[in-house]
């Protein structure tokens, strides 16, 4: 509130012309007791009071005394738009002051009047905001009294505020709690408590003031019209959900947390050939004991899609904790008849059925079922069926999800597996002469040590490694000591020679395809090398020789970690490591336009070089007498290598590096009569 609000502006003001006799006069006719001097312009000079004046007299001072002469001119003003809490201690009396010109007067009777008036609006505003909540309150003093009952507190006790203030709160309503929240100083917030045979949300608090408790106060909310309510609801909703569950196809079972039955929908009633009424509250392992419920409930784990038998029939469960507040307080399954579900599974096989209704007739109603595929790539099977109540009609439809994820997931799985066995049997089939064991990667010389530690660090991280070397160097051997060093070494290792598929046929190789592709395609698809070898380590020999449109398939496969088979649509996720080689140089084949910038920076993560054989001549020796050990162990021979022999082969410079090696040992232990190989064992190209 500011001064020009509360200040009185019928000002009588005094001159320096005045005397004191003549201010007395003044003072009595207008009964005040000190007014402001002032000059001409109406300009503040001083302030002359009756204690002034009582002065002059009390001294037998001359009464035609100036005013200015005994007036006070040390002052203190205030201006109209201060507020009065700043002025509130100054003085009695209070010029106010607007540009040097008095424009009002304030007195302490003033102040106190303001505040009297202004507490008073408080209070009636406070106390009509009290009334007006539909809420009890009820507050006490530090001694336990009531200080106030509001409207509704008056009316609900039927006692007046006037005939409760200042009565102990025991003896008027002594279950509020409020000598508690009083001593403890602590509060009690959404409490229910029970009122002169109402129900009531009690919040109750310490009153306090500069830290010392002064009181206390409860708010009441009465809930027994919303209790009564809430019953109804739950009831409805109970019923409603007691009636969409015996409107499901499937069975529903389930247990408290001390494994006794609480519920059976009406189909498992029927095929168990029981009653809600007779098997409720005994224990589930004496009703139906292979269940899994018993399990799933001291775990705590779910168990979803698993196949069961029970009662001589196969079923599909679900069987899942039920929590409340984190706590496990029973189990739940829900179990489907298999049979059905394997009729819907194969309807799913091919990708445009899975856009079709199924419409069958079961009782004369239509059921409906659609596969979908969530935003968090699960792929749920609703099966939608009305659910008839109060003499055939439809107040519900029941949408009745089973989750065909898993099933997806395994016929994948399956596909993978099958595949990977057609492989590795064609891999045996081509190995049965080879051998392609780790006998064959000799670590000698420097180069090559230090080569194998870059290799099987390399192999302890998941990235992409291209393995560069002439021909004949050993790139296959060191894709294979990668993959047998990393975490991924029990997964498929599918190694693809890119140069020796024909170009019609390697996008299909490597992403497989659908039902439809082309003529000649399998009616359940085929899944192609990337998803054979998820879970492990895709080797792609010879890169260089692909064709370079399925390079920029390959790179978008690489960088989304998706596959989409050919003449499919849906993505299929792939865990992959990819190995790659080539003994051509890939980047002058970049600058060329012939192999794709992006996709060489993104398998070019880790390089592996792998030097020729006349680099590392101190390996020949190591590298011959172990061949010729392999192939006599093959052919049951008992040949060796002749001193004068290894000499030849170390000047020889080996433009077919360790693969011409191989060859060469292979052919001498065949052919050679003798046990002893000399160097005039050898073709003409060593003697020069």
């Amino acid at each position: 509130m500011r001064l020009t609000e509360i200040m009185s502006t019928k000002l009588v003001v005094l001159t320096l012309a005045h005397t004191i006799r003549e201010a007395c006069q003044i003072f009595l006719d207008n009964q005040i007791d000190g007014a402001p001097v002032v000059n001409e312009k109406g300009e503040l000079l001083g302030l002359l009071t009756k204690s002034h004046i009582y002065r002059v007299l009390a001294q037998d001072e001359n009464p035609q005394v100036m005013v200015g002469d005994i007036m006070k001119h040390d002052l203190t003003v205030g201006h109209p738009d201060e507020e009065i809490k700043d002025i509130f201690n100054k003085v009695g009396r209070l010029p106010v002051v607007d540009k040097k010109v008095v424009v009002g007067m304030i007195t302490r009777t003033d102040l106190a009047k303001a505040f009297i008036d202004s507490f008073t609006s408080i209070s009636d505003e406070l106390l009509t905001i009290l009334d007006s909540t539909h809420n009890l309150i009820i507050a006490i003093d530090s001694t336990g009294k009531i200080s106030l009952l509001n409207r509704v507190a008056e009316k609900f006790l039927g006692l007046k505020s006037s005939a409760a203030i200042g009565r102990d709160i025991m003896e008027i309503i002594p279950n509020t709690g409020l000598m508690e929240v009083l001593e403890t100083g602590v509060s009690k917030p959404v409490q229910k408590i029970e009122l002169r045979n109402c129900t009531f949300i009690s919040n109750r608090t310490p009153i306090k003031k500069n830290g010392e408790i002064i009181g206390a106060v409860a708010v009441l909310q009465d809930i027994s019209e919303l209790e009564n309510t809430f019953i109804d609801s739950f009831t409805s909703i109970s019923d409603e959900l007691l009636t969409i569950l015996d409107s499901t196809h499937n069975l529903i079972i389930a247990i408290d947390r001390t494994g006794k039955i609480s519920l059976l929908n009406r189909v498992a009633e029927k095929f168990l050939g029981l009653k809600n009424s007779t098997v409720i509250g005994r224990d589930i392992m004496e009703i139906i004991p292979n269940t899994g419920l018993m399990e799933v409930l001291e775990t705590g784990v779910s168990k979803p899609v698993q196949k069961i038998e029970l009662r001589n029939c196969t079923f599909i469960s679900n069987r899942t904790p039920i929590k409340k507040n984190g706590e496990i307080i029973g189990a739940v399954a829900v179990l489907q008849d298999i049979s059905e579900l394997e009729n819907i599974s194969r309807e799913l096989e091919n990708v445009k059925e899975l856009n079709d209704d199924l419409d069958l007739v079961l009782n004369g109603r239509r059921l409906e079922t659609i596969s979908q595929k969530t935003i968090t790539g699960k792929h749920p099977l609703p099966i939608r069926t009305p659910v008839f109540y109060r003499k055939g009609k439809i107040f519900r439809v029941l949408s009745n999800v089973t989750e065909i994820t898993e099933l997806k997931l395994l016929k994948q799985q399956l596909e993978q597996a099958q595949g990977l066995s057609k492989y590795y049997e064609a891999e045996l089939r081509s190995l049965k002469m080879k051998y392609a064991g780790p006998e064959k990667i000799i670590v000698s010389s420097q180069k090559m040590k230090d080569l194998m530690d870059t290799v099987v660090r390399s192999a302890q991280c998941d990235s992409t490694v291209l393995i560069t070397g002439e021909s004949g160097t050993g790139k296959e051997l060191i894709a294979e000591t990668i993959h047998n060093n990393s975490f991924r070494k029990n997964g498929p290792y599918i190694k693809i020679n890119c140069g020796a598929i024909c170009h019609n046929i390697l996008k299909t190789v490597l992403f497989g395809y659908e039902d439809g592709a082309f003529a000649a395609a399998k009616k359940s698809g085929n899944a192609g090398y990337f998803e054979l070898a998820s879970g492990g380590t895709l080797f792609l020999d010879k890169i260089s020789e692909l064709p370079y449109n399925i390079q920029v398939d390959l790179l978008r496969v690489v960088q989304s970690k998706e596959v989409i088979r050919v003449g499919g649509k849906r993505s299929i996720p792939i865990d992959v490591r990819i190995l790659a080689a080539s003994k051509r140089d890939i980047p002058k084949l970049v600058e060329k336009n012939e192999f794709d910038k992006d996709l060489y920076h993104l398998l070019n993560v880790v390089t592996v070089k792998v030097p020729p054989l006349r680099e590392r001549k101190e390996e020949i020796p190591v590298l011959a007498a172990q061949f010729v050990k392999l192939f006599n162990k093959k052919y049951k021979k008992n040949k060796k290598l002749s001193s004068n022999m290894i000499d030849v082969l170390m000047e020889y410079d080996w433009p077919g590096n360790i693969r011409e090696l191989e060859n060469m040992m292979e052919r001498l232990v065949v052919t050679i009569p003798g046990n002893i190989l000399s160097r005039e064992h050898l073709p003409l190209a060593f003697h020069p």
